[in-house]
Protein backbone atom coordinates (compact mmCIF):
# COMPACT_ATOMS: atom_id res chain seq x y z
CA UNK A 1 0.00 0.00 0.00
CA UNK A 2 1.54 3.66 -0.85
CA UNK A 3 2.00 6.37 1.01
CA UNK A 4 0.45 8.49 -0.80
CA UNK A 5 -2.57 6.24 -0.28
CA UNK A 6 -2.25 6.09 3.63
CA UNK A 7 -2.04 9.50 3.85
CA UNK A 8 -5.03 10.37 1.33
CA UNK A 9 -7.25 8.00 3.34
CA UNK A 10 -5.96 9.88 7.00
CA UNK A 11 -7.17 12.65 5.23
CA UNK A 12 -10.15 11.10 4.38
CA UNK A 13 -11.19 10.40 7.51
CA UNK A 14 -10.22 13.91 9.17
CA UNK A 15 -12.75 15.53 6.36
CA UNK A 16 -15.65 13.26 7.05
CA UNK A 17 -15.15 13.37 10.98
CA UNK A 18 -15.11 17.01 10.71
CA UNK A 19 -18.13 17.19 8.33
CA UNK A 20 -20.35 17.18 10.51
CA UNK A 21 -23.21 17.72 12.53
CA UNK A 22 -24.49 14.44 10.96
CA UNK A 23 -21.60 12.41 13.80
CA UNK A 24 -21.90 15.04 16.08
CA UNK A 25 -26.25 13.33 16.36
CA UNK A 26 -24.50 9.78 16.19
CA UNK A 27 -22.12 10.78 18.72
CA UNK A 28 -25.13 11.33 21.38
CA UNK A 29 -26.29 7.82 23.07
CA UNK A 30 -29.13 6.34 21.42
CA UNK A 31 -32.76 8.06 22.12
CA UNK A 32 -35.21 6.03 23.91
CA UNK A 33 -38.20 5.39 21.19
CA UNK A 34 -41.54 7.12 22.39
CA UNK A 35 -43.91 4.31 22.78
CA UNK A 36 -46.56 6.26 23.79
CA UNK A 37 -50.28 5.24 21.35
CA UNK A 38 -50.87 8.62 18.93
CA UNK A 39 -53.59 9.12 16.96
CA UNK A 40 -54.60 6.34 15.26
CA UNK A 41 -53.08 3.96 17.56
CA UNK A 42 -49.47 4.52 15.50
CA UNK A 43 -46.66 3.55 18.16
CA UNK A 44 -44.16 4.55 16.02
CA UNK A 45 -41.74 7.66 16.35
CA UNK A 46 -43.93 9.72 13.88
CA UNK A 47 -46.86 8.12 11.92
CA UNK A 48 -46.16 7.06 8.53
CA UNK A 49 -46.81 8.79 5.36
CA UNK A 50 -48.84 6.71 3.82
CA UNK A 51 -52.06 5.43 2.13
CA UNK A 52 -54.42 4.00 4.23
CA UNK A 53 -53.48 0.64 3.78
CA UNK A 54 -49.90 1.06 4.63
CA UNK A 55 -50.70 2.40 7.49
CA UNK A 56 -52.87 -0.08 9.47
CA UNK A 57 -49.95 -2.48 8.18
CA UNK A 58 -47.66 -0.24 10.01
CA UNK A 59 -50.16 0.47 13.22
CA UNK A 60 -50.76 -3.49 13.39
CA UNK A 61 -47.05 -4.42 12.72
CA UNK A 62 -45.81 -1.34 15.46
CA UNK A 63 -48.52 -3.17 17.51
CA UNK A 64 -47.43 -6.74 17.30
CA UNK A 65 -43.99 -5.77 17.78
CA UNK A 66 -44.77 -4.43 21.22
CA UNK A 67 -46.98 -7.79 22.24
CA UNK A 68 -44.50 -10.52 20.97
CA UNK A 69 -40.62 -9.66 21.02
CA UNK A 70 -39.71 -12.29 18.49
CA UNK A 71 -41.14 -9.82 15.95
CA UNK A 72 -39.35 -6.45 17.11
CA UNK A 73 -36.56 -7.31 14.23
CA UNK A 74 -39.14 -7.17 11.55
CA UNK A 75 -39.57 -3.16 13.04
CA UNK A 76 -36.35 -1.43 13.71
CA UNK A 77 -37.77 1.30 15.35
CA UNK A 78 -39.05 -0.91 17.84
CA UNK A 79 -35.33 -1.24 18.95
CA UNK A 80 -34.27 2.08 18.55
CA UNK A 81 -32.86 1.17 14.91
CA UNK A 82 -33.73 3.87 12.14
CA UNK A 83 -33.47 1.06 9.24
CA UNK A 84 -33.93 -3.05 8.58
CA UNK A 85 -30.60 -3.87 8.75
CA UNK A 86 -29.59 -7.33 7.30
CA UNK A 87 -27.64 -8.00 10.63
CA UNK A 88 -30.52 -7.68 12.52
CA UNK A 89 -32.96 -9.56 9.53
CA UNK A 90 -30.37 -12.45 10.10
CA UNK A 91 -29.91 -12.08 14.21
CA UNK A 92 -34.13 -12.21 14.07
CA UNK A 93 -34.09 -15.43 11.75
CA UNK A 94 -31.60 -17.51 12.77
CA UNK A 95 -30.42 -18.92 16.29
CA UNK A 96 -26.31 -18.79 15.52
CA UNK A 97 -24.50 -16.21 13.85
CA UNK A 98 -24.21 -16.27 9.93
CA UNK A 99 -21.83 -13.98 7.34
CA UNK A 100 -21.69 -14.36 3.63
CA UNK A 101 -18.97 -15.48 2.18
CA UNK A 102 -18.06 -14.01 -1.34
CA UNK A 103 -17.27 -15.97 -4.00
CA UNK A 104 -15.97 -15.61 -7.43
CA UNK A 105 -17.26 -18.13 -10.03
CA UNK A 106 -15.32 -17.67 -13.21
CA UNK A 107 -18.70 -16.55 -14.67
CA UNK A 108 -19.13 -13.13 -17.19
CA UNK A 109 -21.77 -11.10 -18.40
CA UNK A 110 -23.57 -10.89 -21.96
CA UNK A 111 -22.36 -7.39 -22.11
CA UNK A 112 -19.02 -8.18 -21.46
CA UNK A 113 -18.52 -11.69 -24.23
CA UNK A 114 -20.25 -10.25 -26.83
CA UNK A 115 -23.49 -11.41 -26.90
CA UNK A 116 -25.65 -8.27 -25.43
CA UNK A 117 -22.34 -5.76 -25.65
CA UNK A 118 -18.48 -5.63 -25.24
CA UNK A 119 -16.45 -3.59 -22.37
CA UNK A 120 -19.57 -4.10 -19.69
CA UNK A 121 -20.92 -1.80 -17.17
CA UNK A 122 -18.42 1.27 -17.66
CA UNK A 123 -18.84 1.95 -13.75
CA UNK A 124 -17.72 -1.76 -13.25
CA UNK A 125 -14.57 -3.36 -12.20
CA UNK A 126 -14.49 -6.27 -10.03
CA UNK A 127 -11.05 -6.50 -8.80
CA UNK A 128 -12.15 -3.22 -6.86
CA UNK A 129 -15.18 -4.80 -4.48
CA UNK A 130 -14.72 -8.46 -4.82
CA UNK A 131 -11.80 -10.06 -3.17
CA UNK A 132 -11.86 -13.38 -4.64
CA UNK A 133 -11.82 -11.51 -8.32
CA UNK A 134 -8.15 -10.30 -7.52
CA UNK A 135 -5.06 -12.76 -8.43
CA UNK A 136 -5.47 -15.92 -9.40
CA UNK A 137 -8.80 -17.60 -9.10
CA UNK A 138 -9.44 -19.95 -6.59
CA UNK A 139 -11.82 -23.68 -6.67
CA UNK A 140 -15.03 -22.51 -5.58
CA UNK A 141 -15.10 -25.03 -2.48
CA UNK A 142 -11.17 -23.66 -1.23
CA UNK A 143 -12.78 -19.99 -1.49
CA UNK A 144 -15.23 -21.22 0.85
CA UNK A 145 -12.93 -23.16 3.59
CA UNK A 146 -10.79 -20.12 3.09
CA UNK A 147 -14.03 -17.03 3.57
CA UNK A 148 -15.05 -19.21 6.48
CA UNK A 149 -11.82 -19.52 8.46
CA UNK A 150 -11.55 -16.21 7.96
CA UNK A 151 -15.01 -15.35 9.10
CA UNK A 152 -14.64 -17.28 12.24
CA UNK A 153 -11.66 -16.07 13.41
CA UNK A 154 -12.50 -12.20 12.58
CA UNK A 155 -16.16 -12.31 13.42
CA UNK A 156 -17.16 -15.26 15.37
CA UNK A 157 -19.22 -16.84 12.37
CA UNK A 158 -20.92 -20.03 12.99
CA UNK A 159 -22.68 -20.59 9.71
CA UNK A 160 -22.21 -18.92 6.24
CA UNK A 161 -24.70 -18.08 3.01
CA UNK A 162 -22.58 -18.41 0.22
CA UNK A 163 -22.59 -15.54 -2.55
CA UNK A 164 -21.53 -15.48 -5.73
CA UNK A 165 -20.81 -12.30 -6.04
CA UNK A 166 -18.72 -11.55 -9.30
CA UNK A 167 -20.31 -10.70 -12.91
CA UNK A 168 -23.53 -12.79 -13.94
CA UNK A 169 -23.19 -16.20 -11.70
CA UNK A 170 -26.71 -17.58 -13.72
CA UNK A 171 -25.30 -16.96 -16.92
CA UNK A 172 -24.36 -19.93 -17.85
CA UNK A 173 -25.41 -23.64 -18.97
CA UNK A 174 -27.65 -25.36 -16.06
CA UNK A 175 -24.73 -28.05 -15.61
CA UNK A 176 -22.50 -25.51 -15.29
CA UNK A 177 -24.36 -23.27 -12.56
CA UNK A 178 -25.48 -26.71 -10.57
CA UNK A 179 -22.26 -28.05 -9.99
CA UNK A 180 -20.75 -24.74 -8.96
CA UNK A 181 -23.80 -23.75 -6.20
CA UNK A 182 -23.16 -27.97 -5.30
CA UNK A 183 -19.60 -27.25 -4.46
CA UNK A 184 -20.01 -24.13 -2.29
CA UNK A 185 -23.12 -25.70 -0.73
CA UNK A 186 -20.74 -29.26 0.08
CA UNK A 187 -20.01 -27.35 3.55
CA UNK A 188 -22.12 -28.40 6.46
CA UNK A 189 -21.75 -24.70 7.93
CA UNK A 190 -23.26 -23.54 4.42
CA UNK A 191 -26.90 -22.85 5.38
CA UNK A 192 -27.74 -20.01 2.88
CA UNK A 193 -27.35 -19.47 -0.77
CA UNK A 194 -27.36 -16.28 -2.42
CA UNK A 195 -27.12 -15.70 -6.54
CA UNK A 196 -26.05 -12.34 -8.04
CA UNK A 197 -26.96 -11.84 -11.22
CA UNK A 198 -28.77 -9.67 -14.05
CA UNK A 199 -32.16 -9.83 -14.63
CA UNK A 200 -31.95 -11.03 -18.12
CA UNK A 201 -30.01 -13.56 -16.98
CA UNK A 202 -32.60 -15.92 -15.34
CA UNK A 203 -34.25 -18.11 -18.10
CA UNK A 204 -37.38 -20.34 -16.73
CA UNK A 205 -34.62 -23.60 -16.30
CA UNK A 206 -32.70 -21.61 -14.41
CA UNK A 207 -35.34 -20.69 -12.09
CA UNK A 208 -36.55 -23.88 -11.72
CA UNK A 209 -32.63 -24.54 -10.91
CA UNK A 210 -32.44 -22.38 -7.80
CA UNK A 211 -35.78 -23.05 -6.47
CA UNK A 212 -34.76 -26.49 -6.10
CA UNK A 213 -32.31 -25.39 -3.48
CA UNK A 214 -35.56 -23.45 -1.50
CA UNK A 215 -36.14 -25.81 1.02
CA UNK A 216 -32.96 -26.68 2.33
CA UNK A 217 -31.06 -23.26 2.04
CA UNK A 218 -32.05 -19.96 2.71
CA UNK A 219 -31.80 -18.24 -0.63
CA UNK A 220 -31.88 -14.73 -2.33
CA UNK A 221 -31.36 -13.58 -5.90
CA UNK A 222 -29.66 -10.16 -5.81
CA UNK A 223 -30.25 -8.29 -9.18
CA UNK A 224 -28.52 -5.70 -10.61
CA UNK A 225 -30.65 -3.01 -11.44
CA UNK A 226 -28.69 0.12 -10.37
CA UNK A 227 -32.06 2.57 -11.38
CA UNK A 228 -34.91 2.25 -13.21
CA UNK A 229 -34.06 4.61 -15.92
CA UNK A 230 -33.66 3.38 -19.38
CA UNK A 231 -31.58 6.23 -20.64
CA UNK A 232 -29.59 5.55 -17.65
CA UNK A 233 -29.14 1.72 -17.94
CA UNK A 234 -27.76 2.30 -21.82
CA UNK A 235 -25.83 5.72 -20.76
CA UNK A 236 -23.92 2.85 -18.54
CA UNK A 237 -23.65 0.24 -21.11
CA UNK A 238 -26.11 -2.04 -18.68
CA UNK A 239 -27.62 -3.23 -22.30
CA UNK A 240 -31.11 -4.40 -20.28
CA UNK A 241 -34.11 -2.48 -19.81
CA UNK A 242 -36.05 -1.98 -16.60
CA UNK A 243 -38.71 -4.01 -17.93
CA UNK A 244 -36.29 -6.91 -17.77
CA UNK A 245 -36.07 -6.03 -14.13
CA UNK A 246 -39.65 -5.96 -13.57
CA UNK A 247 -40.27 -9.66 -15.19
CA UNK A 248 -37.37 -11.27 -13.62
CA UNK A 249 -38.92 -9.63 -9.92
CA UNK A 250 -41.94 -10.95 -10.96
CA UNK A 251 -41.41 -14.64 -11.74
CA UNK A 252 -38.67 -14.88 -9.26
CA UNK A 253 -41.01 -13.84 -6.12
CA UNK A 254 -44.09 -15.86 -7.38
CA UNK A 255 -41.89 -18.72 -6.95
CA UNK A 256 -41.32 -17.42 -3.22
CA UNK A 257 -37.51 -16.73 -3.44
CA UNK A 258 -36.33 -13.63 -1.85
CA UNK A 259 -35.30 -10.95 -4.47
CA UNK A 260 -32.70 -8.22 -3.58
CA UNK A 261 -32.27 -4.88 -5.52
CA UNK A 262 -28.98 -3.48 -6.39
CA UNK A 263 -29.40 0.37 -6.62
CA UNK A 264 -26.52 3.04 -7.70
CA UNK A 265 -27.05 6.46 -6.61
CA UNK A 266 -25.56 9.45 -8.56
CA UNK A 267 -24.96 8.03 -11.67
CA UNK A 268 -24.53 10.12 -14.74
CA UNK A 269 -27.44 12.09 -15.84
CA UNK A 270 -29.63 11.48 -12.35
CA UNK A 271 -30.96 14.28 -9.86
CA UNK A 272 -32.83 13.76 -7.21
CA UNK A 273 -36.06 12.84 -8.27
CA UNK A 274 -34.77 10.37 -10.69
CA UNK A 275 -33.07 8.21 -7.88
CA UNK A 276 -36.51 9.06 -5.65
CA UNK A 277 -38.43 7.31 -8.05
CA UNK A 278 -36.04 4.33 -8.27
CA UNK A 279 -36.90 3.67 -4.44
CA UNK A 280 -40.64 4.66 -5.09
CA UNK A 281 -40.73 1.63 -7.90
CA UNK A 282 -39.28 -0.78 -5.55
CA UNK A 283 -41.25 -0.20 -3.22
CA UNK A 284 -44.68 -0.70 -5.59
CA UNK A 285 -42.71 -4.03 -6.65
CA UNK A 286 -42.21 -5.11 -3.38
CA UNK A 287 -38.52 -5.71 -3.21
CA UNK A 288 -37.41 -7.89 -0.53
CA UNK A 289 -34.07 -6.61 0.04
CA UNK A 290 -31.94 -3.47 -1.45
CA UNK A 291 -28.59 -2.82 -1.42
CA UNK A 292 -27.53 0.65 -2.12
CA UNK A 293 -24.26 2.27 -3.31
CA UNK A 294 -22.88 5.57 -4.01
CA UNK A 295 -21.45 5.89 -7.61
CA UNK A 296 -17.90 5.29 -7.68
CA UNK A 297 -15.08 5.53 -10.05
CA UNK A 298 -12.68 2.51 -10.19
CA UNK A 299 -9.13 2.48 -12.43
CA UNK A 300 -9.36 0.37 -15.23
CA UNK A 301 -12.70 1.05 -16.19
CA UNK A 302 -14.41 3.20 -18.93
CA UNK A 303 -16.14 5.55 -16.52
CA UNK A 304 -12.32 6.54 -15.16
CA UNK A 305 -11.92 7.53 -18.55
CA UNK A 306 -15.27 9.13 -18.54
CA UNK A 307 -14.13 11.00 -14.86
CA UNK A 308 -10.77 12.21 -16.07
CA UNK A 309 -12.38 14.31 -19.00
CA UNK A 310 -14.82 15.78 -16.84
CA UNK A 311 -17.59 13.85 -18.27
CA UNK A 312 -18.38 12.37 -14.84
CA UNK A 313 -18.98 13.83 -11.60
CA UNK A 314 -18.97 12.24 -7.89
CA UNK A 315 -20.69 12.82 -4.72
CA UNK A 316 -19.65 14.50 -1.88
CA UNK A 317 -20.16 12.73 1.38
CA UNK A 318 -23.14 14.88 3.19
CA UNK A 319 -24.58 14.81 -0.29
CA UNK A 320 -24.81 10.58 -0.14
CA UNK A 321 -25.75 10.87 3.56
CA UNK A 322 -28.99 13.17 2.08
CA UNK A 323 -29.47 11.23 -0.58
CA UNK A 324 -29.19 7.65 0.79
CA UNK A 325 -31.43 9.01 3.96
CA UNK A 326 -34.01 10.16 1.69
CA UNK A 327 -33.98 7.60 0.15
CA UNK A 328 -34.75 4.81 2.95
CA UNK A 329 -37.34 6.80 4.18
CA UNK A 330 -38.98 6.00 0.48
CA UNK A 331 -38.66 2.07 0.69
CA UNK A 332 -40.97 -0.30 3.29
CA UNK A 333 -39.12 -0.95 6.40
CA UNK A 334 -39.68 -4.68 6.03
CA UNK A 335 -37.19 -4.19 3.15
CA UNK A 336 -34.04 -5.10 4.29
CA UNK A 337 -31.31 -3.12 3.69
CA UNK A 338 -28.58 -5.43 2.70
CA UNK A 339 -25.64 -2.48 2.33
CA UNK A 340 -25.57 1.44 2.33
CA UNK A 341 -22.03 1.98 0.88
CA UNK A 342 -20.10 0.51 -1.84
CA UNK A 343 -17.49 -1.42 -1.25
CA UNK A 344 -14.19 -0.75 -2.69
CA UNK A 345 -10.25 -1.70 -2.62
CA UNK A 346 -8.31 1.57 -1.94
CA UNK A 347 -5.71 1.00 -4.59
CA UNK A 348 -8.56 0.50 -6.89
CA UNK A 349 -9.97 3.72 -6.01
CA UNK A 350 -10.30 7.31 -8.26
CA UNK A 351 -13.31 8.91 -6.77
CA UNK A 352 -14.47 9.90 -4.09
CA UNK A 353 -11.81 8.98 -1.98
CA UNK A 354 -14.41 9.06 1.51
CA UNK A 355 -15.45 5.90 -0.20
CA UNK A 356 -12.97 4.03 2.22
CA UNK A 357 -14.50 5.78 5.22
CA UNK A 358 -17.30 3.02 5.59
CA UNK A 359 -18.09 3.44 9.18
CA UNK A 360 -18.09 6.56 9.38
CA UNK A 361 -20.61 7.10 6.30
CA UNK A 362 -23.11 4.32 8.43
CA UNK A 363 -22.82 6.28 11.57
CA UNK A 364 -23.58 9.62 9.75
CA UNK A 365 -26.73 8.39 7.82
CA UNK A 366 -27.99 7.07 10.96
CA UNK A 367 -27.20 10.43 12.50
CA UNK A 368 -29.08 12.04 9.63
CA UNK A 369 -32.24 9.87 10.23
CA UNK A 370 -31.98 10.59 13.72
CA UNK A 371 -31.20 14.37 13.61
CA UNK A 372 -35.22 14.49 11.27
CA UNK A 373 -36.83 12.01 13.77
CA UNK A 374 -37.18 9.50 11.11
CA UNK A 375 -36.88 6.01 10.16
CA UNK A 376 -36.82 3.41 7.16
CA UNK A 377 -40.29 3.67 5.34
CA UNK A 378 -41.38 6.86 6.99
CA UNK A 379 -42.29 8.52 3.36
CA UNK A 380 -43.02 4.87 1.64
CA UNK A 381 -46.25 6.18 -0.31
CA UNK A 382 -47.44 2.93 -2.15
CA UNK A 383 -47.44 0.42 1.14
CA UNK A 384 -49.49 -1.67 -1.09
CA UNK A 385 -47.25 -4.15 -2.17
CA UNK A 386 -47.31 -7.66 -1.61
CA UNK A 387 -46.22 -9.45 1.07
CA UNK A 388 -43.92 -12.52 0.50
CA UNK A 389 -45.36 -14.92 3.06
CA UNK A 390 -44.76 -18.50 4.05
CA UNK A 391 -46.92 -19.90 1.47
CA UNK A 392 -46.10 -17.66 -1.50
CA UNK A 393 -47.38 -13.74 -2.17
CA UNK A 394 -50.59 -12.51 -0.66
CA UNK A 395 -51.43 -8.23 -0.58
CA UNK A 396 -50.28 -6.08 2.07
CA UNK A 397 -52.73 -5.94 5.30
CA UNK A 398 -52.03 -6.67 8.16
CA UNK A 399 -53.88 -9.93 8.89
CA UNK A 400 -51.53 -11.08 5.89
CA UNK A 401 -48.44 -9.28 7.35
CA UNK A 402 -49.15 -11.36 10.81
CA UNK A 403 -49.70 -14.72 8.73
CA UNK A 404 -46.52 -14.07 7.03
CA UNK A 405 -44.11 -13.58 10.00
CA UNK A 406 -45.84 -15.94 12.14
CA UNK A 407 -46.79 -19.18 10.07
CA UNK A 408 -44.28 -21.82 10.63
CA UNK A 409 -42.35 -23.67 7.79
CA UNK A 410 -43.15 -26.94 7.07
CA UNK A 411 -40.08 -28.18 4.87
CA UNK A 412 -39.00 -31.25 6.33
CA UNK A 413 -35.38 -31.35 6.67
CA UNK A 414 -35.15 -27.44 6.07
CA UNK A 415 -32.17 -25.84 7.13
CA UNK A 416 -33.79 -22.34 6.86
Amino acid sequence: MSPQYIKEKRLNLSVVANSAELLKAEALPLQQVDDTPRAGGSTAPNPPLCSAQGQALHQNGAGQAQADPLLKWHYPWQQGCRYHSFSQYLKGRFPFKVHKIALHAGFTCPNRDGYKGTGGCTYCANESFSPNARGTLQPVGEQVRNGKQYLKRRYGAEKFIVYFQAFSNTYADIETLMSRYNEALEDKDVIGLSIGTRPDCVPDEVLSLLDSYKDDYHLWVEYGLQSIHDRTLKRVNRCHTYKDFEEAVRRTKALGINVCAHVILGLPGEDWADMMATAEALSKLGIDGVKLHHLYVARSTPMAEEYSRGLVKTMGVEEYVTLAADFLERIPSETTVQRLVGDTEGEALISPIWSLAKAEILQAITGELRRRDSYQGKKCLPCTVLVQGRHGSVPASPENLDFSLTTPQKNKGSRV
